[in-house]
C-alpha cells in the first residue's frame, strides 16, 4: 500500500516572479532566434526516443499554462491597479467635499454668529428702550394720580370770582 502523494507547497510570489522572468527571457530569445533563423542547438529536429518527446511535451505544456497565469495575473494585477487608481480618486473627490463643506459650515457658523451678534444688540436696545419706556409710564402714572387727586378736590381760587362753583 503505497502513501497518499503529498501535493508541493505552492511557489512564493517571488518564486513565481522569477519563473515568470526566466520564461519571458527565454521565450524572447527564442523568438529572436527564430526571427534571425537560428534554430536552438538545445532541441534536436527529432528527437529519439519517446521519453525525452514526453518531457519535451511536458515542458511546453507548462510552459503554456505558466504563460496563460502570467497573462491572467497582469490582467488581475492592471485590474487592481485600476481599482486602486478609483479609490484613490474617490478618496480625494471626498476629502474635496470635506473640506468644501467644512468651509461651508465655517461660513453658514460664521453668518449664524453675526445674526447672533445683531440680535443680541437688537435685545439690548429694546430692553433699553422698554426700561425707558417703563420710566415714562411710571412718570406719567404718577402725574395722573397727581391730577386725579386734584381733580377730587374742591375748587378754589378764581373758579369763585364772580362765578358760582360747578355743582357736582
Amino acid at each position: 500500500m503505497s502513501s497518499p502523494r503529498q501535493r508541493p507547497a505552492a511557489p512564493t510570489e517571488e518564486e513565481l516572479l522569477q519563473q515568470w522572468a526566466f520564461l519571458d527571457s527565454l521565450v524572447e530569445r527564442q523568438a529572436a532566434q527564430l526571427r534571425a533563423g537560428v534554430q536552438d542547438v538545445e532541441e534536436p529536429d527529432e528527437l529519439e526516443g519517446a521519453p525525452e518527446r514526453a518531457e519535451l511535451e511536458g515542458l511546453r505544456t507548462s510552459l503554456a499554462l505558466l504563460e496563460a497565469e502570467r497573462d491572467d495575473l497582469r490582467g488581475r494585477v492592471a485590474a487592481a491597479e485600476r481599482q486602486l487608481a478609483l479609490a484613490r480618486a474617490h478618496t480625494e473627490a471626498t476629502a474635496q467635499e470635506r473640506v468644501a463643506e467644512r468651509a461651508r459650515s465655517q461660513e453658514a457658523i460664521g453668518a449664524l454668529q453675526r445674526r447672533l451678534q445683531a440680535a443680541e444688540a437688537a435685545q439690548a436696545r429694546t430692553e433699553a428702550d422698554l426700561a425707558q419706556t417703563r420710566a415714562a409710564l411710571e412718570q406719567a402714572e404718577r402725574e395722573l394720580q397727581v391730577l386725579r387727586h386734584r381733580a377730587g378736590q374742591p375748587h378754589r381760587g378764581f373758579w369763585r370770582i364772580g362765578r358760582r362753583p360747578p355743582s357736582g
